[in-house]
């Protein structure tokens, strides 16, 4: 049952794009039986170029071949070892027993034109070893990310929008959850709970009200995958691993909201996880923000670094949240200057500079006020941008400042949020979850 429901979702995914699933066919390769090891079996291999984006869930970004066997069995709990020879060099190809596909193998290197070939993979238990090959990825194209990622809703079941480039040519789409507080198999990449295949057309998804027997968990992190996939033979009803040549893979960070206040269409950064100690960055890519309002949230943040990406509009003004501290916020323009704002009030820019600014500082956040990134609505932001109306990108950044208090040591992963539209600002305080 685990293997059909895996081949109906697509697949999942992997460390540094070292692990995705499914595939189309069955290969088991016969061979002498040994009384001192099980026989081998290895089912749909795959080899196929992925387009990674930031993410908080182990897997490694950029243009990425990723190769391997949609089931490996037994496997590594059994004293199975695997490798992966790419024409170029070999590799190890590593177990991953996610929740949907627990039997999972996979290998990952960045792309090169000389590692398009077919990867011979060579699977060895005790005495018995087997071979399979990969099909080509010589023909694949890099597919682009999705954008404009938007939550709304509250309670367990919450409804992900987005959009794609109108020069995006693709065959299906696959969507994926990821519980970042689960890692697997003592790797570091973050648990698969949930794989489904949608249509090319789709651009909403709602979470089922039970994922892998249960209801997803408030206070607790996920993250929301959604792949664009070329397929190997341009129909969208096979949508398996081993059936993709080319997928992009778009990662958004999430957690439950019970706020009856939730604003809609709040709109999900991806991750760029900091190294020790150091704060991660909320990556954006929404289109249109000329002329428009639009509210955006990223261990303990005292305050936050806000910068546009190059082309980006300016922005013309900022509405902090109310209901964080006393209120009061000190407000630092590129040029040094500090001024003092209260949450709930519009600050415009344009009477410090007609152009707008490219980037701001806000401060003044209470340790008190225990604010948890990883909750999407704990600071959310409302910045106005320059240019016409429904014209410009925002593709800057929200770098939040970290303050280590005593008895909590901040949290290194975090959430960047952005809604669209304007909102009433929500404030939330909580500790991150544990697994």
């Amino acid at each position: 049952m685990i293997f059909r429901l895996f081949r109906s979702f697509g697949s999942p995914v992997s460390r540094a794009f070292s692990a995705q699933s499914l595939g189309l066919g069955l290969v088991m390769l016969s061979g002498s039986a040994f009384t001192h090891a099980a026989t081998l079996t290895l089912t749909d291999p795959y080899l196929l170029l992925g387009n990674v984006s930031a993410n908080s869930v182990g897997e490694s970004t950029g243009l990425r071949l990723q190769g391997g066997v949609e089931s490996g069995r037994p496997n590594s709990t059994a004293g199975t070892t695997a490798t992966a020879n790419t024409g170029a060099s070999t590799i190890p190809l590593t177990h991953y027993a996610f929740s949907t596909a627990p039997n999972f193998w996979s290998a990952s290197t960045a792309y090169s034109a000389d590692k398009t070939s077919p990867w011979t993979l060579t699977f060895s238990n005790g005495a018995d070893t087997r071979q399979v090959n990969t099909p080509s990825a010589s023909a694949a194209s890099v597919m682009p990310f999705v954008q404009n990622m938007t939550v709304t809703g509250t309670g367990s079941s919450p409804v992900f929008n987005w959009t794609v480039p109108g020069s995006a040519v693709f065959d299906a789409q696959r969507i994926q959850l990821w519980d970042t507080g689960r890692t697997v198999s003592g790797s570091g990449l973050s648990d698969i709970i949930l794989s489904q295949a949608l249509a090319a057309d789709t651009r909403s998804f709602q979470v089922p009200s039970a994922v892998a027997g249960k209801p997803l968990e408030f206070g607790r992190q996920y993250s929301i995958e959604i792949a664009l996939v070329d397929t190997r033979n341009n129909l969208a009803n096979d949508a398996s691993v081993s059936n993709t040549l080319s997928r992009s893979k778009s990662f958004f960070d999430f957690t439950l909201s019970s706020n009856p206040n939730q604003p809609s269409n709040v709109v999900l950064p991806s991750v760029v996880p900091g190294g020790p100690g150091q704060a991660p960055t909320y990556q954006f890519d929404i289109t249109n923000v000329g002329g428009r309002t639009v509210f955006i949230d990223p261990d303990v943040a005292v305050g936050y670094d806000y910068k546009t990406g190059a082309g980006d509009p300016n922005f013309t003004s900022v509405l902090l949240p109310t209901g964080i501290g006393d209120n009061r916020f000190t407000l630092t323009l590129p040029d040094g200057t500090e001024l003092v704002i209260n949450g709930g009030e519009r600050f415009s820019f344009l009477n410090r500079n007609p152009a707008g600014f490219a980037s701001f500082k806000v401060t003044g956040i209470e340790t008190s006020a225990m604010l948890d990134p990883m909750n999407p609505t704990a600071f959310i932001t409302g910045l106005e941008f320059a240019a016409q109306s429904g014209s410009g990108t925002f593709t800057g950044t929200m770098i939040p400042i970290l303050q280590t208090i005593e008895g909590n040591v901040p949290v290194s992963g975090t959430v960047g949020l952005l809604a669209v539209g304007l909102f009433g600002a929500l404030g939330v305080t909580r500790k991150r979850a544990k697994a």
